[in-house]
């Protein structure tokens, strides 16, 4: 992934775009690419559109099945605000 943040978004997007049906999504939520984190790349917006893009994926694959591990993440102090981020794209 290179670019902007908007980049790694549309990145995402073009990948699943295609994929016609899958059962379930599993997620590994590794939140150290965030941008105080080694990664330096997301914000804590991003990992609300990530979780939320997952999500529509999900009800376009008919089933809404998905779930999501914490894999990720050592700034502490943002660590918290970024999972509930994603969490509330997710839900």
């Amino acid at each position: 992934m290179a670019g902007n943040n908007k980049d790694y978004i549309k990145e995402i997007e073009n990948y699943i775009h295609d994929i016609r049906y899958v059962d379930i999504v599993g997620v590994s939520a590794g939140f150290d690419s965030y941008k105080k984190d080694m990664g330096k790349k997301l914000t804590t917006f991003d990992f609300y559109l990530i979780g939320r893009l997952i999500k529509k994926f999900t009800k376009r694959m008919g089933h809404g099945r998905r779930f999501a591990i914490l894999e990720g993440g050592y700034y502490l102090p943002d660590l918290g605000k970024n999972v509930l981020a994603f969490c509330q794209g997710f839900e």
